[in-house]
């Protein structure tokens, strides 16, 4: 399936959520199965519906839930459903480029247990605001880690950003780093340092 059918215009979210997400993936297992050597949990919430899926991505397949599951996963994305149209539009070129470049490049190091067992140390969000020049107000993304609500008390790092930045990061025009000047940063930017630290440990090819 590719993504322009799969998050084409007049595409609900229960179908792309579920028929969809798994077709796109059944598709590119492979390309999975070259970067992570471990089976991943992510989880979506649209938080104005209530609507709840819950991914498990192994090289072998994916199973996927209209809830919830058991484990808890890496990472949950919430957002609201009543920007989804306005979100799909913008995220496709993203979702494209990545799809091009990852296609395009080795990759020099897998996703880990050992990594997640790490990761799994955190809690706390980073929240995403994306804006676009046709928008009037950014979308607004939750990316929870480890837990499908966020937890209380737990560190929150907002970022403000473009979605011509993510296309411009998707490219490889841009690093992480060179865009510390150009996104707005509020909140506990511990938690930031602490997982981009992590991060640098195991993909040291992030910080270019």
């Amino acid at each position: 399936m590719n993504l322009e059918d799969a998050l084409a215009p007049g595409v609900d979210t229960e179908t792309f959520f579920l028929e969809h997400v798994p077709a796109l993936f059944e598709a590119r297992r492979e390309l999975f199965a070259s970067a992570y050597d471990t089976p991943v949990i992510v989880s979506v919430h649209l938080t104005d519906t209530d609507e709840k899926y819950t991914y498990e991505f192994r090289p072998d397949g994916c199973e996927v839930e209209a809830d919830e599951m058991i484990d808890f996963p890496v990472v949950t994305v919430a957002g609201e459903a009543a920007r989804w149209e306005d979100f799909k539009r913008h995220v496709l070129e993203v979702a494209k480029l990545a799809e091009k470049r990852a296609n395009d490049t080795d990759v020099p190091r897998k996703v880990t247990r050992e990594f997640l067992d790490e990761f799994e140390r955190y809690d706390g969000e980073f929240v995403l605001d994306l804006s676009a020049d046709d928008l009037d107000q950014p979308i607004v993304v939750h990316l929870i880690l480890n837990d499908y609500e966020m937890p209380a008390g737990a560190p929150s790092l907002r970022i403000g950003a473009t979605f011509e930045m993510g296309e411009e990061l998707a490219r490889g025009d841009v690093r992480p780093k060179d865009l510390e000047n150009r996104v707005k940063i509020k909140g506990d930017l511990s938690l930031g340092l602490e997982v981009g630290g992590l991060l640098l440990k195991y993909f040291p090819e992030l910080e270019g």
